[in-house]
Order: C-alpha cells, then sequence, then structure tokens
C-alpha cells in the first residue's frame, strides 16, 4: 500500500443502475459537445479561470414583491441573456459535482441539493447562507419554465421584504474552487 496516495470516491448514481442506463442510452452526442462548449473558459492575463456566472434583472416577482399573483420564494433561473441553455446547463454543468438527491417539490419529485453561497446585496456582505435548488427535468413542460430553481433562505426572503429589489440585477458564480456567490447589485 502507498502511503499518502488519495483515491477518488467511486461512483456514486443518485438512481437505479436500469434508469441511469435508459437515460445514458438516449444521450445525443451534440448534446454532450454543447454542454462541454458551454464550460470552456478563457483564462484572464493572471493564468486564473473565469468563474462560471449567470445573471438576470430581477423582476417584481423575484425580488418578493406583491403581484396579482402570489408570492413564490424562489428565483426561477432563466435564460435571460445569457448563452448558456438553462434547462440543462445548471443541473448538468454549473452545480453538477454537487450531491444531488431525490426530493420532492409539493407533489412533484425533484432532485435537489443544498448549496452554501456568500451571498452580497447592494454591497454589503450578508454572510455564508444556505439555499435549496431544485430540477426537474420536466418543469419545461409546463409553458417553457425553467427547469431549475434556487430557493431562497430566510435571511434572503427578510432581505427581499426589506427593500425593493425589482429590477436590480442578480448574479449567481461558482469560482474554480467551488465557491458559489450570489449578489445583487
Amino acid at each position: 500500500m502507498t502511503r499518502g496516495k488519495k483515491y477518488e470516491p467511486s461512483l456514486h448514481l443518485d438512481m437505479d443502475f436500469d434508469e441511469a442506463l435508459q437515460r445514458f442510452s438516449l444521450t445525443r452526442k451534440s448534446e454532450v459537445d454543447d454542454l462541454l462548449s458551454q464550460t470552456k473558459r478563457e483564462a484572464p492575463k493572471g493564468g486564473e479561470a473565469m468563474p462560471l456566472t449567470w445573471w438576470k434583472k430581477l423582476s417584481v416577482t423575484d425580488a418578493q414583491r406583491p403581484t396579482t399573483g402570489r408570492l413564490v420564494p424562489y428565483l426561477r433561473l432563466t435564460k435571460a441573456k445569457n448563452p448558456q441553455d438553462n434547462q440543462t446547463w445548471f443541473r448538468h454543468v454549473f452545480f453538477a459535482g454537487e450531491p444531488w438527491v431525490n426530493g420532492h417539490f409539493g407533489r412533484h419529485a425533484v432532485e435537489q441539493v443544498d448549496i452554501d453561497f456568500e451571498v452580497t446585496i447592494l454591497g454589503q456582505s450578508k454572510g455564508v447562507r444556505t439555499m435549496r435548488v431544485t430540477h426537474d427535468d420536466t418543469r419545461q413542460d409546463n409553458n417553457n419554465t425553467p427547469n431549475t430553481w434556487l430557493h431562497y433562505d430566510e435571511g434572503t426572503l427578510a432581505d427581499f421584504h426589506a427593500q425593493n429589489l425589482a429590477h436590480r440585477i442578480v448574479r449567481v458564480s461558482k469560482s474554480d474552487a467551488s465557491v458559489y456567490s450570489f449578489m445583487i447589485t
């Protein structure tokens, strides 16, 4: 036995083998190539790679302001003006290495993961907050709804209720060291 040698953990699937094999057989090479091209990032002059980033202008609903409908305590990770395919990119690229588990949102089965975000709102650091991310491949079947949602924690909900952040820019990023940030400017 070699001392000090680190081994990668064995592959773990959150589904049975037959389901994994079925999903694998349905995968198109062009889909995989598209996802890989979305992950390629140019390194800035310092040699450090750029973080993965998604952004959008917060709608009134996103910012937890009253509308004619009900408030939904989550951020739909839409296409906005980003180049990524939002229906697959968040699950298979942005949050790909995270420990997704099976869960439920209401009566719907989803994949979910809790992510620690460094939260900054209008230049003020709010510290690290844990927010749940849910993904459901069938959400897009309902009027092309985004498949992935970021569910606000209680502190972020309180920040939204304390001030009107509608029409501000929200940016979600992941550094090369897998540090996630949630920033509203």
